[in-house]
């Protein structure tokens, strides 16, 4: 350390210098300063040290009421915010501990569990904009207003055993048929770290680029396609699909000018918003496109023992998830019919995205809808040869990240 130096100068003068008339005497002191910096310094450096020690108190404080409250705290297994399950305690085994799948659901867990966790997306999301980046949370904000997910995956191993699986079935069944429902952001946003799974599926003989054209041309001329706050497709972009699947499997669909759009709420604020953490957000038109006779089929839901005279659950538009109006939600196995005997039978093995076709395909089949997420039976104890079509319809996302077991 550099030396620094102070000098000092005194006199001295006494009352006898005065008689005799001596002259003051100066006296010269060069001292170094260095001893009192180092004690300066010293000072200092023990005032950060008292200082990080009370931050990390604080810290360690925090983390241990925050995990504690985490099991105190009263939580729900759905989450109707999001439109999901909610993680849970993962299960130990030594295989999970070494390959790190343990730990990766400790950490889903206490993600999916901390409390004001809406709270805190939603600061971020403010944080995000104040900041001029255009998305939060996995979730694009698009200048169209559409909230588009990333659907970025960290693996596309869940991708790959389930194409393995729709793969198996078909060969076991050749006459089935599958579409593979494309993401908003294929559709809106073209997104080439996406588009790997598209790639993959295609490889597998399990994507048709026709129906992301189909998709395509349709927001080009200004249909909205998707949902802008939610991630299935509108009442456009469902009338889409249900004219390529019915195409598909060799029948004729019906032309727009066939049915009437029926608009039945316009406060639809789907799962997408709620990842986004956004407060503000213009809600989403849900529509239908009825024809005559949609009211007289009967929808027996299996799984929960129940049988309604109607294809559409208008209940469900007092709820949050208004995507419900379609049947009521997902069932694990439901049968659909109008009672007529001239129509040809339909095993549909779907996810969410074929609720919004259900009542369009009707018009054409008499159907029994199977989803594998929701059921523990097996396709093949559904004896799928007796039925004159089989369709495997699941969107990309759900091959990407569900696990399927049918």
């Amino acid at each position: 350390m550099k030396k620094h130096w102070s000098l000092s100068v005194s006199t001295r003068h006494t009352a006898s210098d005065i008689i005799i008339g001596r002259k003051p005497q100066l006296t010269f002191k060069l001292r170094s300063i260095r001893p009192n910096l180092f004690f300066m310094v010293k000072r200092y450096n023990k005032s950060i040290f008292t200082v990080n020690l009370i931050f990390i108190c604080i810290c360690l404080l925090l983390l241990s009421v925050v995990g504690v409250l985490v099991f105190v705290l009263p939580h729900e297994d759905f989450s109707e915010q999001e439109n999901r399950a909610l993680a849970d305690i993962p299960h130990f085994t030594p295989s999970s501990f070494w390959d790190g799948r343990y730990f990766g659901g400790i950490s889903d867990f206490y993600s999916d569990r901390i409390p004001f966790r809406t709270q805190m997306i939603r600061a971020k999301a403010m944080c995000e904009l104040a900041l001029g980046r255009e998305q939060n949370n996995g979730v694009i904000f698009s200048e169209g207003g559409a909230l588009i997910d990333r659907c970025e995956y960290k693996s596309d191993a869940i991708l790959r055993k389930n194409a393995g699986k729709i793969k198996n079935f078909i060969s076991e069944y050749p006459s089935a048929n599958t579409v593979c429902v494309p993401r908003s952001v294929d559709v809106l946003a073209n997104s080439e770290s996406a588009r790997s799974a598209l790639d993959l599926l295609e490889r597998e003989g399990l994507f048709d680029e026709a129906l992301l054209g189909e998709l395509k041309a349709g927001a080009e001329k200004g249909e909205e396609v998707y949902y802008k706050t939610d991630h299935h497709l509108d009442a456009d972009g469902a009338f889409s699909l249900y004219r390529y699947v019915v195409s598909a499997l060799g029948y004729k669909p019906y032309e727009k000018s066939d049915f009437t759009v029926t608009e039945v709420s316009d406060g639809f604020l789907g799962t997408i918003y709620s990842k986004s953490g956004l407060l503000s957000k213009s809600a989403d038109t849900v529509s239908l496109y009825r024809y005559d006779g949609d009211a007289d089929f009967c929808v027996k839901c299996e799984d929960m023992g129940c049988e309604t005279q109607a294809l559409y659950c208008f209940n469900c538009l007092e709820n949050k998830d208004k995507y419900g109006v379609f049947l009521g939600g997902n069932h694990g196995i439901a049968r659909v019919s109008d009672g007529s005997r001239d129509k040809p039978s339909l095993l549909l093995i779907k996810d969410s995205f074929a609720n919004a076709i259900i009542p369009l395909l009707a018009r054409h089949f008499d159907l029994t809808v199977y989803d594998p997420r929701y059921s523990d039976v097996r396709a093949d104890e559904l004896d799928p040869e007796k039925f004159d079509e089989v369709l495997i319809l699941f969107g990309v996302d759900t091959i990407a990240t569900t696990a399927l077991d049918f």
